[in-house]
């Protein structure tokens, strides 16, 4: 049987360099039972005032506290005092990493601690030889932390295909959702690519929606509808069109489609096609319509042809019921989403409409929903999206690293993964025209647990 390894370590590796041994490496020794981390709290926000039971409006895990007994076993009060102070040195630092492998035990937990406190020196009096126990209470991340998981996959490019969608093809390992690190290359014009992923719901996949699926509006008060093909530069082939003279809201197209319930973020693909044309502005309206619409693109001003335009967040079917695990909800429920595409213009008007794509950003059965938009600066080749330290970076051909102030972060939150569910990480670029090649991406996870790990997941 192997014995108990607790040892501080210089990083999370199969073979890190051991800083410092706590246990069987004299003077140090764990004491029998000397090695407590129970699981991290969870902490509640709730209210019952008004009503039985708690309502749990947010929740996270606690620090975690791990209590360690050790012995200090030496021949001489100088070799103990010193034992004392390399741990001294270490517990008052910001941070270092503790690898613990249990005796019989075969995978290493690592948990990240913070500074602490030694809680108790305990002298013997009347020796010389420097015996002593010390307990620690030891701060650390609420999660111990497994070897980081790793590889690459291919994500394709067609939002409007549905190849937009990766489907993690092995178990995620852990206890809890496990952030994701993400590299690619970045286009050398820059871009604004999104990640969506998503954990426990079997319908989580982009809908597109082509502009002949949809009722077109009527031509009238200066502006002409018309079906406009033979344009190479149109994504799919065929558009509808905008032209003529108009200060005011015209009619686009109608159309609905079947969205399980939850937060969609909305992408147009069309735009204006004549440089120097007024600005114009998108919005998009759900039944019954007598409300405010539930997007706006904002006004635009007139740039290149055929891009991807970001109408926004929004809650489809709008007024849906909030779903919940557990729920025993009973009455009306629909997953039919009605709606209506508007256009205001001030003046000469040319603009193209190719359909809608519906992203899905935070399902209610999904049992995890995160968004995230990265924007590369221009002489970026290589992008970074660091979920476990939440911040994304870039290099350019040079290996310089770029200032963080030449891109820029939007949505929910950072890409991660679950165990124990159906994982699917949507990515898109819609800041460029299409390109026909898919995305090749390397990632990195480190599974999270609870406790500590198992010998295999």
């Amino acid at each position: 049987m192997s014995t108990e390894q607790l040892q501080i370590v210089d990083g999370i590796s199969e073979t890190p360099t051991v800083l410092l041994d706590l246990h069987n490496s004299a003077p140090l020794c764990v004491a029998q039972n000397g090695f407590s981390s129970p699981p991290p709290a969870l902490r509640e926000s709730a209210s019952a005032a008004l009503g039985d039971g708690d309502i749990v409006t947010g929740s996270s895990y606690a620090d975690r506290v791990m209590t360690i007994n050790l012995h200090v076993l030496s021949d001489a009060q100088g070799a103990s005092l010193e034992a004392l102070q390399a741990l001294h040195r270490f517990v008052d630092s910001a941070g270092f990493w503790l690898r613990r492998v249990p005796a019989g035990g075969s995978s290493p937990t690592f948990y990240r601690v913070k500074r602490s406190p030694l809680a108790a020196i305990n002298e013997y009096n009347g020796r010389d030889d420097g015996l002593r126990t010390v307990q620690l209470d030891l701060r650390a991340d609420p999660f111990g932390y497994g070897l980081p998981v790793s590889g690459t996959f291919s994500i394709g490019a067609d939002p409007t295909s549905g190849g937009v969608s990766y489907v993690w093809p092995d178990e995620v390992q852990g206890d809890v959702p496990a952030p994701l690190q993400l590299s690619h290359a970045a286009p050398d014009l820059g871009e604004f690519r999104r990640w969506f992923s998503m954990a426990g719901s079997s319908d989580a996949w982009p809908a597109f929606l082509h502009h002949s699926q949809m009722t077109a509006g009527s031509s009238g008060g200066g502006i002409t509808v018309s079906t406009y093909s033979g344009d190479p530069a149109l994504v799919t082939g065929s558009a509808t069109r905008l032209l003529g003279t108009k200060t005011g809201s015209s009619r686009v197209a109608s159309g609905s489609l079947s969205l399980p319930a939850g937060d969609y973020r909305v992408f147009l693909l069309g735009d204006q096609q004549e440089a120097g044309a007024p600005v114009v502005e998108w919005s998009l309206s759900t039944y019954p319509y007598d409300n405010d619409p539930v997007l706006r693109s904002g006004v635009r001003e007139p740039w290149f042809p055929n891009r991807w335009t970001d109408l926004g967040l929004a809650r489809l079917p709008e007024g849906a019921p909030m779903a919940a695990e557990a729920s025993m909800r009973w009455g009306a429920s629909s997953e039919l989403v009605e709606f209506r595409l508007d256009l205001e213009t001030a003046g000469l008007t040319d603009a193209m409409f190719e359909g809608l794509l519906f992203v899905p950003a935070r399902l209610d059965e999904a049992v995890m929903s995160e968004y995230l938009g990265v924007k590369a600066p221009g002489s970026a080749v290589t992008a970074w999206v660091d979920g476990a330290d939440r911040a994304a970076s870039f290099v350019d051909a040079y290996g310089r690293t770029l200032p963080a102030a030449v891109g820029s972060l939007v949505g929910l939150g950072w890409p991660s993964v679950t165990p124990g569910q159906i994982n699917v990480l949507h990515s898109l670029d819609t800041q460029n025209s299409l390109v026909n090649e898919p995305l090749d991406v390397t990632f990195r996870y480190f599974p999270r647990y609870l406790y500590a790990r198992p010998a295999l997941s």
